[in-house]
């Protein structure tokens, strides 16, 4: 069915999950379930340091996974969890499991109803869809709470080779179909602002993209999102990192995190409210985004806020034109909102 709206008027909020739609890590309902097993089975286990690890918490799970992976690849913590399946730690787990520990997912406040709200406030002004990429499990995301309101998940997915293959009755995970790194997320951006997988390595003009860069706005907590920032900015697509609510531990870790800061433009609370600066920030730049006259290219811009224009004459352009044009005044600036 084709869109409605022209191009102009087609606006994508890209959300990463863990701790971006939630107030924990998605596998938390999973480890509380099996706490005692992960104990039992991991009891003396040491850290990278000879350090003995002391299991207090369900997400000191993932204090395992460190002491032998490099951190923050997105795919040892699933190798894990596949190792423990066999090993009993998580007993016969298949997806249809993941999908119940799913809907017990702390979410943030304000969720899901922002995903309604947002629809409803725009539906005459534009079309806006709602798209989840993160390297969490795309069954777990699909049994909280927010699945029915988004237009497309992608994530890590699990499958049961041993039942697809006809060797056992239950359909016990043992593989993986899918895996979602923190690079690889940059390719579902792709993916989706070309309309389809069988896009991703085709050349298209900007006329037959299903959506224009500049009209998506992504939001993620960190790291795992710095490679989809970076990407995003250089297309002229807003970026805005979040932390909790009143954690001002958090607030500094990533003001002090150049890698992270500088590939955003906005570090709010993690607030869907209807009265949060989150909502605000928003809605303001949905405004912008249909609205827009201005067709500067961004990539340029996005050198110059690096310091990577070499030519004068092109730094002056660049400088005229950020001094008379207020859409990417805007967009190049940055906004935070600091805990009380």
């Amino acid at each position: 069915m084709a869109n409605e709206f022209p191009l102009e008027k087609r606006v994508a909020i890209v959300c990463d999950f863990d701790l971006t739609l939630t107030e924990q890590y998605m596998q938390i309902p999973l480890f509380e379930a099996y706490f005692d097993n992960i104990k039992d089975a991991y009891k003396g286990t040491k850290d990278k340091n000879g350090n003995v690890i002391k299991f207090e918490h369900p997400s000191d799970y993932f204090k395992i996974v460190d002491s032998w992976a490099e951190p923050n690849n997105g795919v040892a913590y699933v190798t894990q969890i596949l190792t423990d399946i066999r090993l009993g730690v998580f007993p016969e787990l298949t997806n249809e499991d993941l999908k119940q520990f799913g809907s017990k997912i702390e979410l943030a406040p304000g969720l899901p109803a922002f995903f309604s709200r947002m629809k409803k406030k725009w539906e005459n002004q534009c079309d806006i869809k709602f798209y989840i990429i993160s390297v969490g499990f795309e069954e777990m995301i699909k049994g909280s709470a927010i699945a029915e309101h988004v237009d497309g998940i992608y994530g890590t997915k699990l499958v049961s080779r041993l039942h697809k293959l006809g060797k056992i009755d239950k359909p016990i995970l043992d593989g993986v179909a899918n895996i979602m790194t923190p690079f690889s997320k940059t390719k579902s951006i792709i993916e989706i602002a070309k309309g389809g997988k069988e896009n991703i390595d085709k050349l298209m003009g900007s006329e037959e993209y299903e959506l224009d860069y500049r009209n998506i706005i992504t939001i993620g907590d960190g790291l795992s999102d710095v490679s989809q920032f970076a990407y995003l900015t250089n297309k002229g697509s807003l970026s805005i990192c979040v932390y909790k609510i009143e954690d001002k531990q958090a607030f500094d870790r990533i003001m002090g995190n150049e890698t992270v800061r500088d590939r955003v433009s906005a570090l709010l609370q993690r607030d869907y409210r209807s009265n949060s600066m989150m909502n605000q920030y928003i809605n303001k730049n949905i405004y912008r985004i249909i609205h827009k006259e201005c067709n500067f290219d961004q990539s340029v811009l996005n050198r110059e806020k690096k310091k990577k224009i070499n030519d004068p004459k092109l730094r002056k352009v660049v400088k005229d034109h950020l001094e008379t044009c207020s859409e990417c005044n805007g967009l190049y600036s940055f906004a935070w909102e600091p805990p009380r």
